[in-house]
This record gives C-alpha cells, sequence and structure tokens, in this order.
C-alpha cells in the first residue's frame, strides 16, 4: 500500500507524460521574501543535449547550440505561454528562445531577465546555431 510505485515510475515522469511531453520542468519554491518563485527548465532530452555552450562578456551574452543533421535552423525569441487547467492560456512576462526547424519547433530555452531580447542576432553554420544577446 504505502511505498508501493502505483504510477510504474516517478509522480513527475507520470506528469510529464500526461501534459503531453517533455518540454518543460516546473519546480516551485518559496524565497527568503515568502513569495513563490516558480522556475522552468526544459529536460535535457529535449534542449541541454543541444546546448554546447554559453559565453559572457561585458557588452554580449553568446549561446552555442549543436543541431547537426538538421537544415533550415533559425531562432526566435517569443513570450512564455502558461496553460491552466481549464484550458486558459497566460502570458508570464518571461521570454523563450525558440528553436525552429522550417515550422516546427525542435527545442526552447528560456531565457533569463538580464538579456535585453531585442535586436538579437543568430546564424546557422554547418549544424551549428550561434545566437548574441546584448546586455
Amino acid at each position: 500500500m504505502f511505498g508501493d510505485d502505483v504510477f510504474g515510475g516517478s509522480i513527475e515522469e507520470l506528469f510529464r507524460k500526461l501534459s503531453g511531453g517533455d518540454s518543460f520542468v516546473e519546480q516551485s519554491t518559496i524565497g527568503p521574501d515568502g513569495k513563490r518563485r516558480t522556475t522552468r527548465k526544459t529536460q535535457s532530452g529535449a534542449f541541454g543535449k543541444a546546448l554546447l555552450d554559453n559565453i559572457s562578456t561585458k557588452k554580449k551574452i553568446y549561446f552555442i547550440f549543436d543541431f547537426s543533421g538538421k537544415k533550415d535552423v533559425y531562432a526566435s525569441v517569443t513570450d512564455e505561454i502558461v496553460e491552466d487547467n481549464y484550458g486558459g492560456t497566460s502570458a508570464t512576462g518571461k521570454k523563450i528562445l525558440e528553436v525552429k526547424e522550417g515550422n516546427k519547433v525542435i527545442s526552447e530555452f528560456p531565457l533569463s531577465e538580464k538579456i535585453r531580447t531585442k535586436g538579437f542576432e543568430s546564424w546557422f553554420n554547418n549544424g551549428i546555431l550561434e545566437v548574441s544577446f546584448s546586455r
């Protein structure tokens, strides 16, 4: 009864399967000010393996990704949209770096609020996607 694994895996794995994908893992914590902080991270299978490196300079932040075997890959910045239990959607105010091949989203990466997303640059060559943001 207690301690039996009714779901055949972790509860997080069950919810990920029920939600239809591996795109985000959500973790909530209570900060020192008593406010709830929610962080959303992509699963390593969805994005972590593609991220090769990030480089920070005084003026720029660079992300370098490996999308070997992909063609026509490009990046765009969008608002993070979450769906509630009733099918309604709302923007969280956070930004997401979406990587697309054609019209299909192949990866998503949550961006820090410290990054200026306007005027970012990206280029794709030989399976390597480089994206640069101003600080």
